[in-house]
């Protein structure tokens, strides 16, 4: 099964590509980076006129939005086409209103991969909670997002390295 994720091994050409994408694009969400690993991602949402909440204030929906598809591309990638990655659930607490452009830092570690691999070399699922920082460009934080992704083997996968294996 082809994924559009599998269109673009560049992380350049993928940022593009994305901040191309209508539901992000649409709503001023921005890719700044993501690393040539897909290991580390930044998006950024603009404060503008069409993403303001009823109090003037940057949309919560928006600020949510920002933090939507990135960990799952980005364990996809790391983790091959051995895997199966979703969005299992996701929490925000918004710790105050914010009035300007803002943020989010995603970051995936050698750590987190060896969970999933651990978690997974006997077909077992995971889940993994991840979090999203959301901060001004002033880094006061306005919001805390955590992710998490549901993770297992697909049935055509190939066996995993032997130092995960054992």
């Amino acid at each position: 099964m082809l994924r559009y994720t599998d269109l673009f091994h560049s992380a350049r050409v993928f940022r593009r590509m994305m901040n191309l994408w209508p539901p992000l694009w649409g709503q001023g969400i921005r890719i700044v980076y993501i690393s040539p690993d897909f290991r580390k991602v930044r998006t950024r949402l603009l404060f503008r006129w069409y993403n303001r909440g009823n109090p003037g204030t940057q949309f919560g929906g928006a600020l949510f939005s920002m933090t939507d598809p990135f960990y799952s591309i980005m364990l996809m990638k790391n983790l091959g086409d051995g895997f199966v990655v979703w969005d299992q659930s996701a929490t925000i607490a918004f710790l105050r209103p914010v009035r300007e452009t803002v943020e989010a830092s995603f970051l995936l570690t050698d750590e987190h991969l060896e969970i999933v691999h651990q978690r997974t070399v006997k077909g077992e699922n995971c889940s993994l909670e991840l979090p999203v920082a959301i901060d001004t460009l002033g880094g006061a934080r306005v919001a805390s997002v955590t992710r998490t992704l549901h993770i297992q083997r697909s049935r055509d996968a190939k066996p995993l390295d032997a130092a995960f294996a054992e």
